[in-house]
């Protein structure tokens, strides 16, 4: 298809500024409630949380980004590299972008790390688009793996403030929701911990 690569361009491209406005956005919008309330809700979120409009944006940008499969039909025709992993992850992250909006507890960390790191890797995507060759791309793959470690960073701190969380249903809201997401990012760290060992350029020098 003669305009794939500048469709795909627009689009990755789109989806880099979208998240750079989208962190921005979860940052501002912690730290306006910060001040009124403290950082506690960061690592124990309350059962009436205010109405977060940049979580909202987060979840409705899981659908958009479902586009990446279709456009990688579409204009290339044929499906994404690793299509079980891009179809695995594109179908569950629906639902913890569903579980923020509604008020799961570690939220803000969770859309904070995911939108930074895909500021970087929808920029790369749409340089490859248009064959412009990035000589970090491995960085892409260590970084996604970093944000999925994170996960359990946020996960010891919050247990460090509230130990029973996961047994006291009246501390912190989302816990079950929360078990669900620890559970999908420790298998999206062991997909892409295997794709960071497969793309090892050391290995590829042998």
């Amino acid at each position: 298809m003669r305009w794939g690569p500048a469709i795909l361009a627009a689009h990755n491209g789109f989806l880099s500024v979208a998240s750079a406005a989208m962190f921005g956005l979860v940052v501002v919008e912690a730290w306006g409630r910060a001040q009124v309330e403290g950082w506690g809700f960061v690592l124990c979120e309350r059962f009436d949380p205010p109405r977060s409009y940049a979580l909202e944006a987060y979840y409705i940008s899981k659908y958009y980004e479902l586009l990446d499969t279709v456009l990688a039909f579409a204009c290339r025709g044929k499906p994404p590299r690793r299509y079980f992993t891009h179809c695995y992850h594109h179908a569950l992250v629906m639902y913890t972008g569903y579980f923020c909006a509604q008020g799961q507890t570690l939220r803000y960390p969770g859309m904070a790390t995911n939108t930074f790191v895909h500021i970087f890797m929808y920029y790369y995507y749409a340089r490859a688009a248009i064959g412009l060759r990035s000589t970090w791309k491995i960085w892409v793959t260590r970084v996604q793996v970093l944000q999925f470690a994170t996960t359990y960073v946020s996960l010891l701190l919050a247990l460090r403030k509230t130990p029973n969380l996961f047994f006291d249903g009246t501390k912190c809201s989302g816990r079950f929701q929360l078990v669900f997401t620890c559970a999908f990012s420790a298998t999206l760290l062991h997909l892409f911990l295997k794709i960071l060992d497969d793309d090892d350029p050391k290995k590829k020098q042998v």
